[in-house]
C-alpha cells in the first residue's frame, strides 16, 4: 500500500493510499483494479483540519501525515463515516494528539468506542444543517444517511469551496490523476469503476440516494471541489452538478441499455442455452453481455450486478442443484433483489436431469421481490428444436419483436 500527499490547491491537501492487495472488497467484490482510499488536511488560522483518516490494518498514514505538517498542530479530526477503511487510524492520531477536537455524528462516538475502545476527550456531536467555525474556517455539515452508513454526512468547507462527500461520487480504480475537472466524468472506465462502485456498495439505499441529492440540490451550494473517500478528486464549479446527475440516473435506473445473460454450468447444456441466446441477439442486434459462472472458471459478482443496473432485460439460465436453483444463481438473485430497481424483465432458463420444477423457488423469490418474470422454460438437459423454437419465442416477446 504506497501513501501519498498532493496538494489541491492553496491550504488544502489530499492524502492518498492505492490499494492493489484487496482483492475482495467488503469481503464480497471483487476488484482487481484496486482501490483508492483519500484523507483531506485543510489549513488554518489555528493549525489544521483532518478529514478522516485511512484503512484499519494498513501502514503509513501518519508518516504521510507528518511529511505535511505534524500530528500534534490538527486541532480538529472530522470524521465522515465510521467504516474502518476510513477511521482506522483514529486511535492512533488521538495517542499522539489527544487533544483534538473530533467531529462527527453521534452514533460515530458509539462505533468509536465499539471498534477501537476509544472516547475522545474533546468531541462535537453534529446535527444536520449544523455550521461551525474551526481555526477561523467556516465548516457546514448536511447529513445523508444510509449512504451508505446510518452516520454519514458531508461537509461544507466554505474558505476554499470544497465539499466532502465520504463514501458518495466514490469509485473503484487506482489513477494516475489524482484531480480531474469534471470533463474526467466523460471517462468511459472511471463512469463504470463509479458505477461499480454504486450499485455494490451504495445500490441498497437508492431511496436514500434520491433523498440526499434532493437535499444537496437545495443547498444552492456551487463548490470549486468535490472530495470523495475513493477514487479521484473534482474541480470546477459544475463538478457537483454533473455528479448528482449521474447519480439520480443511477438511483432511478433511467438507463436502459444492454441486455445481460447470467449462466451457471456444471457440464456445459446451460452454455449451450446461452450460446442460442447469444446468437439470436446478434441477429436482433441486441447489445448484451454473457457473465459465466462455470466448473472451468467464474466471471466477477460485482461486474455482474453491476452490469444489470442499466439492463433492459435479465436472462438467467441455471442449472439444477439438489432439486433447486443453482446456489450461485439464488445468491445472484438476492443481489440482485438487494441492489436493483425493481420492474426489470426477466426470462428465467433451467436445465434438468429427473426432476424439472427447480425454478419455482426462483420464480416465487424475484417476483415478490418486483421483477418481472417474462417466462419461465425448463429444459432437459440437452436443448431439442423445441426448446430452441421455446426460447426464440420467448426472447421475441420479452423484447416486442414483431419479426425474427
Amino acid at each position: 500500500m504506497d501513501w501519498k500527499v498532493h496538494k489541491l490547491k492553496e491550504g488544502i491537501y489530499m492524502i492518498t493510499m492505492t490499494d492493489k492487495e484487496t482483492r475482495f472488497f467488503e469481503a464480497l467484490w471483487e476488484i482487481p483494479e484496486g482501490i483508492q482510499y483519500n484523507a483531506y488536511l485543510l489549513f488554518t488560522n489555528d493549525g489544521s483540519i483532518l478529514f478522516d483518516t485511512g484503512p484499519k490494518g494498513s501502514r503509513g498514514f501518519m508518516e504521510a501525515l507528518s511529511s505535511v505538517t505534524d500530528p500534534k498542530d490538527v486541532k480538529a479530526l472530522i470524521v465522515h463515516h465510521m467504516e474502518p477503511d476510513h477511521s482506522g487510524y483514529i486511535r492512533e492520531l488521538l495517542e499522539v494528539n489527544p487533544e483534538i477536537r473530533v467531529i462527527s455524528h453521534p452514533i460515530s462516538f458509539r462505533l468509536m468506542n465499539s471498534f477501537y475502545g476509544i472516547t475522545p476527550s474533546s468531541k462535537t456531536e453534529i446535527s444536520d444543517g449544523m455550521s461551525m467555525e474551526v481555526g477561523g474556517e467556516r465548516l457546514r455539515f448536511f447529513l445523508t444517511p444510509w449512504l451508505h452508513w446510518p452516520e454519514t454526512f458531508v461537509t461544507f468547507i466554505e474558505g476554499v469551496n470544497a465539499l466532502t462527500t465520504g463514501d458518495i461520487f466514490g469509485a473503484y480504480s487506482i489513477n494516475g490523476d489524482f484531480l480531474k475537472s469534471s470533463a474526467g466524468l466523460s471517462d468511459q472506465f472511471y463512469l463504470w469503476s463509479m458505477k461499480k462502485y454504486f450499485v455494490n456498495v451504495i445500490g441498497a439505499y437508492r431511496t436514500h440516494v434520491v433523498n440526499a441529492i434532493n437535499k444537496i440540490k437545495r443547498l444552492g451550494i456551487y463548490p470549486e471541489l468535490i472530495l470523495p473517500a475513493h477514487g479521484i478528486a473534482f474541480y470546477g464549479r459544475d463538478s457537483l452538478e454533473r455528479l448528482l446527475s449521474i447519480y439520480e440516473n443511477w438511483a432511478s435506473c433511467s438507463e436502459k441499455n444492454e441486455v445481460v445473460i447470467v449462466l451457471t454450468s456444471m457440464y456445459g447444456f446451460t452454455e449451450e442455452i446461452a450460446r442460442e441466446v447469444s446468437a439470436f441477439l446478434e441477429e436482433v442486434p441486441i447489445k448484451h453481455r454473457i457473465f459465466k459462472f462455470t466448473s472451468k472458471g467464474r466471471d466477477e459478482f460485482s461486474e455482474a450486478i453491476a452490469a444489470m443496473q442499466d439492463a433492459q432485460g435479465i436472462i438467467m439460465i441455471s442449472s439444477t442443484y439438489e432439486n433447486s436453483p443453482h446456489p450461485i444463481i439464488e445468491y445472484l438473485a438476492d443481489l440482485m433483489e438487494k441492489k436493483l430497481c425493481r420492474g426489470k424483465k426477466l426470462l428465467l432458463i433451467g436445465t434438468y436431469a429427473w426432476g424439472g420444477g427447480s425454478l419455482a423457488t426462483l420464480t416465487n423469490s424475484q417476483t415478490m421481490a418486483g421483477f418481472s418474470i417474462s417466462k419461465i422454460i425448463p429444459v432437459n438437459s440437452m436443448m431439442t428444436k423445441s426448446d430452441r423454437d421455446n426460447i426464440r419465442e420467448a426472447l421475441r416477446e420479452m423484447f416486442e419483436l414483431t419479426r425474427f
